[in-house]
């Protein structure tokens, strides 16, 4: 896509910026949006909006309201970056994070899927282990671009005054770790000269962190892959006797099945809404320290699209009555 110009982009019903000083050298996300009870895709030719109709499958989108619970998700840490903090080095970093998101609810769908088969195939454990894996993988992988993101908008897009500034690093274990020690929030203030809420913000979730890295590591530089997984006829379960299972405290007695087996639902919902948290937490914080230019579309939202969401809405769902499937 071109260079299109601050008039061009007028078009648009949602952009809303009163003039191109404003935009302070931020980009304005080129999706479809929903307006007058119709999908429009905006279309750039030549440097020229043209729009055209057609309903969006997988995709951002930008709208007044969430069009459909089943297929759409409202994120608001993608929603805070596309208004306030959309400029260029950012952009390529959250198209990766909304790819990660969406993968995440394509592997719960892939469970369920397996979950419907109903076989005796000695390999659906394998098969489900793998998507596991790759779940653990994922949420790990959030974590990076979201520390990419926050050092790529705290190094080149933020000026404070009245203090110094020292540059964050663009991996999230070296905001919160000085080689195996976890450093205190009057740690990470001191080695970062941060504000006091970001610097809680970090050690809050460091926890949470450092077991989803510890897994994944052991996966991907130690060749330990996750212990068995055990196959039912209402779900898939873990012993109890695994790192997986004792690496976190989420566990309640009243799940265990005999021979000291638990459901993998609880723990695969806790590692995407755990995951999802960080980057919504970091908002909150960074509106509080930090006042932002102006937003570029105040009166509409983003949200994402995707056809694999269902599944995951399900689980959560079902979790308020049981840990296990009903497929």
């Amino acid at each position: 896509m071109g260079q299109i110009s601050f008039k061009e982009l007028s078009k648009l019903p949602h952009f809303k910026i009163e003039n191109e000083n404003q935009m302070m050298g931020r980009f304005v996300l080129f999706a479809p949006f929903y307006e007058n009870d119709k999908w429009i895709i905006p279309i750039d030719i030549n440097e020229e909006i043209i729009f055209t109709e057609g309903t969006p499958i997988r995709s951002n989108y930008i709208s007044r309201i969430l069009i459909n619970k089943d297929t759409d998700v409202y994120i608001p840490f993608l929603d805070f970056f596309y208004k306030y903090a959309s400029w260029n080095d950012i952009f390529y970093h959250l198209n990766s994070l909304t790819n990660d998101i969406q993968n995440l609810y394509i592997s719960i769908e892939k469970i369920d899927i397996f979950q419907s088969i109903k076989t005796n195939r000695t390999d659906l454990s394998e098969l489900v282990k793998t998507e596991v894996e790759y779940i653990l993988i994922i949420c790990k992988s959030l974590f990076d671009t979201l520390q990419k993101i926050i050092s790529i908008l705290w190094n080149k897009h933020i000026k404070l005054l009245n203090r110094n500034k020292r540059n964050l690093p663009e991996t999230f274990r070296k905001m919160v770790y000085k080689d195996k020690q976890k450093l205190t929030v009057d740690n990470i203030i001191e080695k970062y000269l941060i504000p006091d809420k970001l610097a809680e913000y970090y050690s809050g979730i460091c926890e949470f962190y450092e077991a989803l890295k510890i897994l994944r590591d052991d996966i991907i530089h130690h060749g330990i892959d996750i212990e068995d997984i055990y196959v039912f006829d209402n779900g898939f379960a873990i012993s109890s006797k695994t790192n997986l299972f004792k690496s976190y405290n989420i566990w309640d007695d009243s799940w265990k099945m005999p021979n000291d087996l638990y459901s993998i639902r609880p723990l695969l919902q806790y590692w995407i809404s755990q995951s999802l948290r960080a980057c919504n937490e970091f908002v909150d914080v960074i509106k509080q320290v930090i006042k932002f230019p102006p937003s570029i579309m105040p009166e509409h939202n983003v949200y994402v699209r995707t056809p694999h969401l269902k599944s995951y809405n399900q689980m959560v769902r079902e979790l308020d009555k049981g840990v296990w499937w009903n497929i």
